[in-house]
């Protein structure tokens, strides 16, 4: 029996704290988790790794930033 890849990963689960945070990065659950499984990896600051990817995003951004 073959298993695909999707079936043999572990599940992605968000920490309270990035759940609170996708709002104000204007981003979904979904999102996040796509580019966890899909993007490349590189190294970051303080030993991490990141990954990115970019969405549309077609609504105001920030609006009540004052930053």
């Amino acid at each position: 029996m073959c298993l695909l890849k999707e079936e043999r990963m572990k599940p992605i689960r968000l920490s309270g704290h990035a759940k609170e945070q996708l709002f104000f990065r204007g981003t979904t659950e979904e999102e996040v988790i796509e580019t966890i499984r899909t993007s490349p990896w590189q190294p970051a600051e303080l030993g991490r790794l990141e990954g990115k990817k970019n969405f549309t995003f077609e609504k105001e951004w920030n609006k009540n930033n004052k930053s």
